[in-house]
């Protein structure tokens, strides 16, 4: 289990060794799943080949997963239906590039979602159509070997970022980046 969202009476828990979002109440009762290869709800399944899967709910009622071997952000309903996706691999600074990324995301309160790498770890941000909108901490903040860089935001859109190596919390304000 490498992640959890809740949203209303939803939790969301994202379960990288079996390549799956469990959908569960508040109890903890397994409800069903999202994100699975499930042809009927347009899911082509999750490519993990690392042991990193975040799930965050949006504003929207959406779900957001990193689906790291396609270098991708996926959006499901609630229902597991995929509804979209966005990303690529790419060396260049809209893409994701090395292997298995982004490995976090968060979403702050206007939809646009904050995704986080490793091996060229850094902080960027997206809209919430998945459109880049620019790096809010480059691969020079962070020491080379850094990587699960967690990510969280709070209702006046800060974006937190976990540094593991430094072992710190960095606060990105509003407008301060993109």
């Amino acid at each position: 289990v490498t992640s959890i969202a809740v949203q209303g009476n939803d939790v969301w828990v994202a379960d990288a060794g079996k390549r799956v979002v469990w959908h569960c109440d508040r109890g903890g009762k397994v409800l069903g799943r999202i994100a699975g290869k499930d042809e009927s709800l347009n899911a082509p399944g999750l490519v993990i080949p690392s042991p990193y899967l975040d799930v965050a709910a949006g504003p929207d009622g959406l779900l957001r997963v990193t689906d790291t071997g396609r270098h991708q952000v996926e959006v499901y309903s609630r229902d597991g239906k995929m509804v979209s996706s966005w990303g690529k691999p790419s060396m260049d600074e809209e893409g994701f590039c090395g292997c298995c990324n982004p490995t976090d995301l968060a979403i702050l309160p206007d939809g646009r979602v904050a995704t986080s790498e490793k091996k060229l770890p850094r902080v960027k941000l997206y809209g919430k159509d998945g459109v880049y909108l620019g790096t809010i901490a480059d691969a020079e903040t962070f020491d080379p070997q850094t990587a699960g860089i967690d990510l969280a935001t709070d209702a006046k859109g800060r974006i937190y970022a976990l540094d593991p190596v430094r072992r710190e919390v960095r606060v990105y304000e509003e407008g301060a980046k993109p």
